[in-house]
């Protein structure tokens, strides 16, 4: 019966309509009974900004830009205005391309390099493109980036309530994360370096690979060098800290931690405790400027 429910609540149609209702009730709803949204859903990011975005239930991501505001969603607040600043963007581990369709969305000169190697969210990333009708300023790359080029072992997270749906988690990793039901495949990866010999020079990467962080930018070593982008990485406790301060050290870059809507500067990635999830926008130290509106003080 369980399961009966849940099929006809992700159902797109009825899904709509419930989860429209729920959000008519506001706080009434507790946040454990708020279903996620599935198949298409608006998302209003500002007075101005607005974007549509197919989904299923498994997405995090939806889950929190349709409930909460989506200006409180990671670094959206600052991103918004950084985004304008800049020619080009990479977007690594683009996922359902959140982050590269507000991009092009708030700056229609934009180019954009996605790279998302798991099936379920390359599926919807496409179908994302298409609908908010950006597909000609956002390059597609499927496959994965590290530190050398080849196949690698890649796996692909599933949720044991929704086994025969696509996964949009962003749990996907090159085996970085253990103890959650996954799938083990063979992925392509290629070297950022390599790929950046083919395109514009890159002024903003985003990072967001589950752990692999560390390989992504080794593989990018000579292109960071020459064009010195700002670069935007989720740091997970104890795992990739270390190192990326001695690789973004070595490139005297400055360290900027994402709090609230700003960023506050820091001297040291590592931390004493664990205090979740942070995301650090790396600077060079000659592209301060571009960020000081949002510093914190």
């Amino acid at each position: 019966m369980r399961s009966l429910l849940r099929s006809l609540l992700y159902k797109e149609g009825i899904n709509k309509i419930v989860r429209g209702l729920m959000r008519l009730m506001g706080p009434l709803v507790p946040d454990r009974y708020r279903i996620n949204p599935s198949g298409l859903v608006n998302i209003r990011v500002n007075s101005e900004i607005s974007l549509k975005l197919s989904t299923n239930q498994t997405s995090y991501v939806t889950r929190r830009l349709y409930w909460n505001d989506p200006l409180e969603f990671e670094y959206t607040s600052v991103f918004l205005d950084l985004i304008k600043k800049v020619d080009t963007f990479w977007d690594v581990g683009a996922n359902i391309g959140y982050y590269s369709i507000l991009g092009t969305k708030i700056n229609p000169d934009l180019k954009v390099e996605a790279f998302e190697p798991s099936i379920g969210p390359l599926k919807y990333l496409s179908e994302n493109l298409r609908i908010n009708e950006v597909s000609d300023k956002i390059q597609v790359h499927p496959y994965a980036l590290s530190n050398a080029s080849g196949d690698i072992d890649f796996y692909e997270v599933f949720n044991p309530k929704f086994p025969k749906i696509l996964n949009l988690s962003g749990e996907h990793n090159t085996g970085t994360k253990r103890g959650i039901p996954s799938q083990k495949v063979t992925v392509a990866a290629k070297r950022l370096s390599d790929i950046r010999l083919q395109t514009p020079p890159i002024d903003l990467v985003k990072i967001d690979v589950e752990g692999a962080e560390v390989a992504v930018l080794r593989g990018g070593l000579d292109a960071i060098k020459k064009d010195r982008p700002i670069v935007i990485c989720e740091l997970l406790f104890d795992l990739n800290e270390s190192e990326l301060e001695s690789y973004f050290k070595d490139l005297e870059y400055s360290f900027f931690a994402h709090i609230g809507h700003g960023l506050k500067r820091i001297t040291s990635l590592t931390r004493k405790e664990d205090n979740g999830i942070r995301d650090v926008f790396f600077v060079p130290l000659e592209k301060e400027h571009l960020v000081t509106e949002f510093e914190i003080l």
